[in-house]
């Protein structure tokens, strides 16, 4: 199990830059792992995670009981990359309804109920905006609906802040499986949080 792997290494908790080893002898090709206190995630590593989104990898961490694999929803070819993997339904992670507006129509009643309960893990289904990028409209997503949430994750808010953008995430469970070649031969950079800062997220269909 990796997280056995992680507590082994604990000591390396204390110094988020210095990358964790394969566990088991995997191979990982490019990508990097990287641990993060949730509550203050060092700069570095999230300056690491925007670069990487504006050059339209993926990067993957930790989020309410599950892993969110992420992606620029204004890049197309990072989009298909994301929905080419065998995971669940795709969702857009926004940092406020304001931002979130940008993506979907949202209605007066919806508003009412995002704004008296987000952030939150609650995951809302919302047609999307005609005005929303074409870069989500033009991919292989097909769909005139999208999952909303509005996370409560420190960490999540802050990265969402320094990307200055929404990403667009499928969730997969945690622990990954980082031997799958299939998997993670798309993401640039992965962090894992040492420590569970929050339960399963609360669906709301």
């Amino acid at each position: 199990m990796f997280y056995k792997h992680l507590t082994k290494r604990r000591s390396l908790l204390q110094n988020p830059l210095i990358p964790l080893e394969p566990f088991n002898g995997a191979v990982l090709e490019s990508i990097m792992i990287y641990s993060i206190v949730a509550l203050n995630p060092d700069d570095r590593l999230l300056r690491m995670a925007k670069d990487a989104i504006l050059s339209n990898a993926l990067i993957t961490f930790p989020l309410q009981g599950m892993h969110a694999i992420a992606a620029s929803p204004l890049n197309k070819s990072a989009i298909n990359r994301l929905l080419s993997l065998s995971l669940k339904e795709s969702i857009l992670l926004a940092p406020s309804i304001s931002c979130a507006s940008n993506f979907f129509d949202i209605t007066n009643e919806e508003f009412t109920e995002l704004k008296t309960t987000t952030p939150s893990k609650k995951i809302f289904h919302l047609k999307m905006s005609k005005l929303a990028p074409a870069s989500l409209k033009n991919s292989n997503l097909k769909k005139d609906s999208l999952l909303l949430n509005i996370p409560s994750s420190l960490f999540c808010q802050k990265l969402l802040a320094y990307c200055d953008m929404p990403l667009i995430a499928r969730l997969t469970p945690i622990p990954i499986d980082y031997s799958q070649k299939a998997l993670i031969r798309h993401i640039a950079i992965a962090f894992e949080i040492s420590f569970d800062e929050e339960d399963d997220f609360t669906t709301q269909y």
